[in-house]
């Protein structure tokens, strides 16, 4: 099993670049996508938690507080925001994946362009001496492979966004779980780092 390396993720970088060319400006779009969903997602669950916790208090209205913004809501607005915001969320995962597959689309088109240009610009007594079907080898393997780049560095960059995202939730809403969570997430970095090896 191949071990992550620092660089590794700027070589996905890199070669999401070549193979995207001038749409490379596009990748940007993913991480603003993914803010835009996990902000919506945490109120999302901000509400449906006040709500639930309306029917087990007596009280009309509940306190939704996230960071400096403190208000306080009826059930019925709990449950718009929670309706608006899962309306949010659905939208923006679905631009993030059609902006990933579109992508991906492009990078595929890019390998199947270059390989065919360099296939017919290759030596033909050297091409001779191959097997018949041999374009249509590299063809299919090898475009797929090198248009995975887009979807692995796009799913990188929300689990990141995500984390990030959710993290400064918790530590702002709760210090006290948030440094409980950074100190299980070391434990459990360390445990598998001491069974890979």
């Amino acid at each position: 099993m191949r071990r992550f390396r620092s660089g590794q993720l700027r070589e996905l970088v890199g070669h999401t670049r070549w193979m995207l060319g001038t749409r490379w400006r596009w990748v940007g779009a993913l991480p603003l996508l993914s803010v835009a969903a996990a902000a919506s997602e945490v109120a999302l669950l901000v509400s449906i938690v006040r709500s639930l916790l309306l029917l087990v208090d007596s009280s009309e209205l509940a306190d939704v507080g996230m960071g400096p913004i403190d208000v306080r809501l009826s059930p019925r607005e709990l449950l718009v925001l929670a309706a608006v915001a899962a309306l949010f969320s659905i939208t923006f995962r679905t631009a993030e994946s059609v902006v990933v597959g579109r992508l991906a689309a492009r990078a595929a088109f890019t390998a199947r362009t270059r390989l065919i240009d360099s296939y017919f610009a290759s030596d033909w007594r050297a091409m001779a001496r191959l097997r018949a079907g041999r374009l249509q080898q590299l063809l299919g393997n090898n475009v797929m492979m090198a248009s995975n780049a887009v979807p692995v560095l796009g799913n990188a960059s929300a689990a990141i966004v995500n984390l990030a995202v959710y993290g400064a939730f918790v530590a702002v809403s709760s210090p006290l779980v948030g440094a409980i969570f950074i100190a299980g997430g070391l434990v459990v970095v360390a445990s598998f780092s001491l069974l890979q090896r």
